[in-house]
């Protein structure tokens, strides 16, 4: 782990991820920092990304699962990057609330893969992939297939 001090105003600077931190306020036993990173990069408090990656633990005899909290920071993106930050990505738009989730890219088609309780976020999954997909990056595959079921959830 690397330790700086920094003082009010002052900045850390990732530029491998195009990520850069600042000190905005000091106060008592709180530091308000300020985080400027592109979107495909999630950034999120230690909590709520212990939650995010909880909530999409694999099933018992569930297929592999992508994790969110993969780094985007690879200056030459290779097709399993971008399928890491497609996942990413989806995650973030439907608020972690997609269980196994699996991105797969094969020729030019991604697949996406898969539970949700609820159709409102199956569609969200589904917007946020064609928005990252139709972004102008040549790299992304032109054809999406969205297989998200939608499972009812015992109360």
């Amino acid at each position: 782990m690397l330790v700086l001090s920094r003082k009010m105003g002052e900045e850390i600077v990732l530029p491998d991820c195009g990520v850069t931190i600042a000190v905005l306020r000091v106060g008592g036993k709180r530091v308000r920092l300020g985080i400027r990173a592109p979107d495909a990069v999630s950034v999120h408090r230690q909590e709520v990304a212990g939650r995010i990656d909880h909530a999409h633990e694999p099933a018992a005899g569930a297929g592999p699962e992508l994790s969110p909290a993969v780094p985007a920071c690879d200056a030459d993106p290779t097709r399993a990057d971008l399928d890491q930050r497609l996942a990413r990505w989806i995650m973030q738009r439907t608020g972690g609330r997609i269980r196994s989730l699996q991105v797969e890219t094969a020729d030019d088609r991604v697949t996406v893969r898969g539970r949700t309780g609820s159709y409102y976020v199956r569609q969200l999954a589904q917007a946020a992939a064609m928005e990252m997909l139709n972004s102008s990056d040549p790299e992304w595959p032109q054809q999406v297939e969205i297989d998200i079921e939608v499972v009812a959830t015992p109360r």
